[in-house]
């Protein structure tokens, strides 16, 4: 079974691909976070630039939303060599979802099949979906499979949950199902992943299930790569190279070390799940405005893991 990382707006970049990729790797794929809203920026052409992310399988996302803006992206995304990109309609962002984009746009599957048979008859390169199973609810799910259905996509990931969910609550495994038994094409479960059990489960539940993506249950515990796939965890100075390989990455481009340490705050605003019984030193590093402190509060913690 293929493993994926899933995107993770502010913190999935190609810093952090690359150094899972070399601790806590080889996984088979990483999905960028989503690029394009009409043309590439900047940063989002320097975290897909293919010179950023040597010796990894990386599938650029595109926002979608109206054709002629995803296929212009996808015409900057396929000149830098990409042979695939990955299309966003699971993102449930209150700004994007109301322009019709990410997950607003399985509001009506009739609009929704317009623009999917536009890209796919046009688009440069091999597409495959991440999607979620509705917007406000799963009452249209069957009709957004049949879009799906009429499509040859190289796979479609699904986080069972509508856009109204967010990240909270019961996972429509009955909309997963349904998916499993109808679309011909690979299919990639996303969603609550945390432990090498739940993978287990799924694998057990879906056998020809063709994936697993995975993006805060990696973030949280990145070793799960490694327990998945049965190789050895890296001992306690690899994390502490890992994390200062996290932290010379980002400050190849971020501005000052104000920045760069709310940027290694940010993930662990994540990771620190892995020490929960270390309440007093994980409040320390939130309160903190140095990074030197903060370093060496986190490399104490990663030398007990």
């Amino acid at each position: 079974m293929k493993i994926y990382m899933a995107p993770m707006e502010g913190i999935g970049g190609y810093v952090y691909r690359n150094a899972f990729q070399k601790y806590f790797g080889p996984i088979d794929a990483y999905i960028s976070p989503f690029v394009g809203k009409g043309s590439l920026m900047n940063r989002e052409r320097r975290d897909i630039d293919p010179e950023n992310n040597k010796g990894i399988c990386l599938i650029p996302q595109i926002m979608g939303g109206d054709a002629e803006g995803f296929l212009k992206v996808a015409a900057d995304v396929a000149s830098l060599g990409y042979k695939e990109c990955n299309i966003n309609l699971g993102c449930p962002s209150g700004t994007v979802t109301g322009r019709g984009r990410g997950s607003g746009m399985l509001k009506d599957p009739a609009a929704l099949d317009y623009f999917l048979k536009t890209v796919m008859r046009e688009c440069p390169m091999k597409v495959s979906v991440k999607t979620r199973v509705g917007f406000e609810d799963a009452d249209k799910w069957e009709d957004i499979l049949k879009v799906f259905s009429k499509y040859d996509f190289e796979s479609v990931t699904i986080h069972p949950r509508t856009a109204k969910q967010q990240y909270e609550g019961e996972l429509h495994m009955d909309c997963f199902k349904k998916a499993y038994e109808s679309l011909k094409c690979p299919l990639i479960f996303n969603g609550e992943i945390k432990t090498l059990e739940d993978a287990e489960k799924l694998a057990g539940s879906f056998p020809d299930l063709y994936g697993l993506m995975i993006g805060r249950g990696f973030v949280k515990r990145p070793q799960l790569a490694c327990e998945i796939a049965g190789r050895k965890l890296p001992v306690p100075e690899e994390y502490v190279s890992w994390h200062r390989e996290l932290e010379s990455g980002y400050a190849g481009y971020l501005s000052g070390e104000r920045s760069l340490l709310f940027k290694m705050k940010d993930m662990w605003n994540f990771y620190g799940d892995s020490f929960k019984s270390e309440e007093k030193t994980l409040k320390k590093m939130k309160k903190t405005q140095s990074l030197q402190e903060f370093n060496t509060l986190a490399e104490q913690l990663l030398r007990k893991q």
